[in-house]
């Protein structure tokens, strides 16, 4: 038995609705369930209990991201929703205020790809016109947005449009998503080509050789390949283990308990409290010194009757507080491995026995190389089992009928590399290690000796650096030095005059993980997903409020959901130093609102982009697209009462 068209229709009607109510639902129950679980982790005692239950609530949004998938392909197979979606773009393409606004954008972007300068290098004012071009695009299509979203359906109630539509085949909440997909393709609209003029202005600013008349530094060519034109990955230094060290020193105080009796009486005479409030300052301070001692090193002294001719007798031979240390894990190191050949056409030895290599190798293999990236050679007369001899790039000549490049290595491992001996060349995927030294240094310039072991096979990769004081620096550092573990062990020797200082949080390593054009690609998908969002809040605001009152509320909301993150530590802050009562309301009130608001500050690619970081999709993408169907299903459940649609 066959059924008629109008059946069949009729039936997948009912089906596709049915499957978008049960969607709605669990979209409200996992909304629910992301208050309840941030609540739960606030008020729990236990922090492993409460990372456990924040993992779980980026489990939440990756499955909301899979269920409102499918409620979104539900609505998409429904021609009245289509239809709704191509007339709100027709009517937002034609609108004044959008064609004032990309106008706006298009003598924006002018002005700052011609008119920035930076700081005097390439790297700076790439950086700055990447800043200012992705934050001027997210704010001028945010603003477009607000205007649009707000003006669709209170325009159509204002000029009676709404009672034509009334008469249609079409049930409200489909006349509402109808818009909201309309206004959503007019984003995609102008953010491809805005994301396509930023990518070419980029590409352009790193093809240059001059810059304010002067050639391009290869430390400023460096920064712009590595740091900027590039997607990576952050690991950060393992954290210290203070508590450890605070009870062993409080053990060795507590030995004697004269000596700790005394100090107690002092502090309670200093700062004029009792006893626990005494043990409470001790434990302070002992905690202080601790954390400061771990990360500074002292300069270092050579061991009597030991002479330090190498970097090799430096670290077989340690001065007592003059190295540092940092463990790190996780690392994803990969890229494949380049071999050439070469002949040694000059050889220089400095004062410090450090060997100077002039090298001609053959072009493919030398354009591979990196400034002062790593790269090993081993002598063609021996076998290749033998270890090759790390060395650093100084400087890369590359012309049409020479490739050559200098390389440097430490004593004593360019020793027996003399001039005019063949060589293997062998350039590794390279992973990078930035610092910056915190201390006020008097001289403007830090010596020290560099390590990078690998915690399996020790193997070692070593540099001897002098990098300017008070001043991000980056170290590359061969990836074989990573174990299969993902572990690097980094070690910092001071050979400075003064002690310095380099807090745990500013040293970290980055890996590759893609190149600039995907990462710029993610960055304008980050900007969408926030015109996804106000877009679904400013049809909210339109289905019951004027276009006057709405454009309000909208820029009420706005700057909240943008400085969401910045408002949480000033929160937080603020609840430890008020009541146990209050503390509990203002959790409850901030969970909600956090519930309602994501963080738009998160759909900024502006950071990530300058600093050359692998912009991540997986949770801001559940967050984003949960966030837009939640509004979508309030208005669902909203049709009802809602006195301005279809009347």
């Amino acid at each position: 038995m066959s059924l008629s068209p109008s059946t069949s229709g009729s039936l997948m009607e009912m089906l596709r609705r049915r499957v978008g109510v049960l969607l709605l639902v669990v979209n409200i129950v996992m909304w629910t369930s992301l208050g309840v679980i941030g609540l739960v982790a606030q008020f729990s005692p236990s922090s492993a209990f409460t990372r456990g239950v924040y993992e779980a609530r980026t489990a939440i949004y990756v499955v909301c991201s899979i269920i409102v998938g499918g409620q979104l392909a539900v609505l998409l197979s429904m021609s009245t929703v289509r239809a709704m979606a191509r007339q709100t773009f027709s009517q937002c393409i034609r609108m004044k205020i959008a064609a004032a606004f990309i106008v706006l954008l298009v003598i924006a972007f002018i002005v700052i790809a011609t008119c920035i300068k930076g700081d005097g290098t390439l790297a700076g004012r790439l950086r700055m016109f990447l800043s200012y071009s992705t934050s001027i695009v997210g704010i001028i299509l945010s603003l477009v947005t607000v205007f649009l979203a707000a003006s669709l359906i209170s325009g159509d109630i204002r000029n009676k449009q709404i009672f034509i539509v009334a008469v249609k085949p079409l049930s409200r909440w489909q006349y509402i998503v109808g818009r909201w997909m309309g206004l959503v393709l007019v984003n995609i609209v102008l953010i491809v080509p805005a994301g396509i003029a930023i990518y070419g202005v980029a590409e352009y600013m790193q093809s240059f050789t001059r810059i304010n008349n002067e050639p391009v530094s290869p430390t400023d060519r460096l920064a712009v390949e590595t740091e900027i034109m590039a997607a990576r990955q952050i690991v950060p230094a393992e954290k210290l283990d203070v508590d450890t060290l605070v009870q062993r020193r409080i053990a060795e105080i507590g030995a004697d308990p004269e000596g700790l009796r005394r100090m107690i009486s002092e502090y309670m005479t200093r700062l004029n409290c009792d006893r626990d409030a005494a043990l409470l300052a001790i434990e302070t301070e002992i905690r202080k010194n601790i954390s400061i001692a771990a990360q500074s090193a002292k300069p270092y002294v050579a061991p009597e009757n030991i002479k330090i001719n190498t970097p090799l007798d430096m670290i077989n031979n340690p001065s007592p507080g003059s190295k540092l240390t940092w463990d790190f894990k996780g690392i994803n190191a990969g890229g494949t491995t380049t071999e050439g050949e070469g002949k040694v056409i000059n050889k220089i030895v400095d004062k410090d026995g450090s060997a100077f290599l002039h090298i001609r190798g053959n072009s493919p293999a030398v354009r591979k190389l990196m400034y002062q990236g790593p790269v090993s050679i081993g002598l063609m007369s021996e076998s290749r089992g033998k270890k090759m001899r790390d060395g650093r790039v100084e400087r890369v000549t590359l012309t049409d009928n020479e490739s050559t490049f200098w390389m440097s290595l430490p004593k004593p491992f360019g020793d027996d590399v003399s001039k005019d001996a063949d060589v293997r060349i062998l350039i590794e995927p390279a992973i990078q290690a930035t610092f910056q030294t915190n201390a006020s240094l008097s001289q403007d310039s830090l010596k020290g000796l560099w390590v990078a072991k690998n915690p399996t096979t020790n193997d070692m990769y070593i540099q001897w650096r002098e990098d300017p004081t008070r001043a991000p620096a980056t170290i590359t550092i061969p990836a074989r030095i990573v174990d299969d573990q993902g572990r690097l062990r980094l070690e910092f020797i001071n050979r400075d005059a003064q002690g310095i200082t380099i807090l745990q949080q500013d040293v970290n390593v980055l890996y590759q993980v893609g190149g600039f054009g995907p990462n710029l690609a993610r960055g304008m998908l980050l900007i969408l997903l926030r015109l996804m969002f106000l877009a679904s809040l400013g049809i909210l605001a339109g289905s019951f409020l004027s276009f006057p009152v709405a454009c309000i509320m909208m820029f009420v909301m706005l700057p909240f959901a943008l400085v969401r993150s910045y408002l949480d530590e000033a929160i937080k802050t603020t609840m430890t130093m008020v009541p146990s009562v209050i503390v509990a309301i203002s959790g409850i009130i901030y969970e909600i609102m956090t519930a309602v608001l994501p963080d738009l500050q998160q759909t900024s690619p502006s950071d990530m982009l300058v600093d050359g970081l692998s912009i991540g999709l997986s949770s801001n993408i559940g967050k984003a697209v949960f966030f837009n169907f939640s509004v979508l299903s309030i208005l669902r459940m909203h049709q009802s009462d809602c006195r301005v649609l279809f009347l």
